[in-house]
């Protein structure tokens, strides 16, 4: 019975060095075969040639022989974002040649005669209306590949949830989706007031009558009772709706990202990327109170690692003293954390003036109504600037972090 048992200890040790080593290699785990992992290389390989459809085609196959591999999920949210910038690239590239092209009309256009300006005007609204289509289609296009590159990274994050790479990837993924549903949302309101314009125009030339003026009337009373059918088909929306659609789109992929990267710097990455973009997300939501604690925890880090910078090291029996310029901390160095502190400088002195507005300026403390509260929707937000809101130095906060920000561009 001992040689059991001492057997059973040693196996009981194996297996827990084994689990410590799996955990480590995090992504080169879960293939068990050969076979997978040149299939796999295979994929990567076709897109490293410039080849994404094809590698998203083998990495599918791979990913139904082996589902709980990560590096599947990893490589493919790779592929997606390639696909993304290459989407990306084209529409710029569109976007340049039709402005080449408005320039070039409007040339032409003053040079036609005022006979033909009815023509020329109808002509020019079906080609607004195919740019517009085209335009429509690319934005969609690129949210489905934003939303495959989000979810295979999230994917891949789940199954290795003490790797916080893909973490850090993931809440990059969600906060790119973001950003282009605020792309959408100003599309369709610059689509919204070019159609005000053109029905501006449409009224101020034709002549109204009777009959026109009642038939008008039927359809738009028509078109009112038809507003709920276009709410659930999304192409049959008006703008007002998809603008809606698109805020809160935006929101909630603001809100997945947050919970992306509180997740990457709950496991303590070695920097101040994932802190810093952690604070940006909650800017984006409004929650500045907690982007505050943030940026001031780095900036504090910053203080106490400028203090040791006069400390001197032994080498052999000599005493030297540490080189200053070596030793600056990576909030010192970066550049763009010192501006987003400054913006958040700049945002929490614009709400402090809000909530500091009274209706009698003569009073020393002021007297909030009900329409300021209802204005922060953020609860903690509201208690600060209770507290601090008279008190706290924006502006000298403000100056300084520019000034750093010099210091680190220099």
């Amino acid at each position: 019975p001992r040689r059991k048992r001492s057997r059973a200890s040693a196996r009981n040790r194996q297996n827990k060095r084994t689990l410590r080593v799996s955990r480590q290699m995090y992504r080169l785990k879960n293939f068990t075969s050969q076979k997978m992992s040149q299939k796999h290389g295979a994929a990567l390989g076709a897109h490293a040639r410039g080849m994404p459809k094809s590698a998203v085609i083998a990495l599918k196959d791979v990913a139904s022989a082996a589902p709980v591999a990560p590096q599947l999920y990893s490589s493919l949210g790779l592929v997606f974002e390639s696909l993304l910038e290459q989407e990306e690239d084209r529409s710029k590239k569109k976007k340049e040649e039709n402005t080449t092209t408005t320039t070039t009309t409007d040339l032409q256009s003053r040079k036609r005669t005022r006979n033909n300006r009815n023509r020329s005007k109808k002509d020019d609204t079906t080609n607004e209306e195919n740019s517009d289509d085209i335009e429509e289609g690319g934005l969609q296009h690129r949210l489905t590949l934003a939303e495959r590159a989000y979810g295979s990274y999230h994917a891949a994050a789940i199954l290795c949830k003490k790797d916080f790479t893909l973490w850090v990837r993931s809440g990059d993924a969600a906060s790119h989706l973001a950003r282009l549903h605020a792309v959408a949302m100003v599309y369709y309101h610059e689509k919204q007031e070019k159609k005000k314009q053109c029905e501006s125009l449409s009224s101020e030339s034709s002549i109204p009558t009777a009959g026109t003026n009642d038939t008008d009337n039927d359809k738009d009373d028509d078109n009112d009772d038809s507003s709920p059918s276009s709410t659930a088909n999304p192409k049959n929306a008006t703008c007002e709706e998809k603008i809606t659609y698109h805020r809160t789109q935006q929101q909630e992929w603001l809100k997945e990202a947050k919970a992306d990267y509180t997740s990457a710097d709950n496991l303590a990455p070695p920097g101040i990327t994932v802190p810093a973009k952690l604070a940006h997300v909650q800017m984006e939501l409004g929650n500045l109170s907690e982007a505050l604690t943030l940026l001031t925890d780095l900036k504090n880090g910053t203080l106490q690692h400028s203090k040791k910078k006069n400390q001197y090291i032994w080498r052999g029996k000599h005493k030297i003293k540490k080189n200053a310029a070596m030793e600056r901390s990576d909030m010192e160095k970066s550049y763009t954390a010192w501006m987003l502190y400054s913006n958040l400088m700049l945002k929490i002195g614009h709400e402090c003036q809000k909530w500091n507005q009274i209706e009698h300026p003569s009073s020393k403390q002021p007297q909030h109504s009900e329409e300021q509260s209802a204005q922060n929707d953020n609860y903690m937000f509201r208690r600060w600037l209770r507290r601090y809101s008279l008190t706290f130095d924006w502006n000298e906060r403000r100056l300084q972090a520019l000034c750093m920000a010099l210091e680190a561009a220099a």
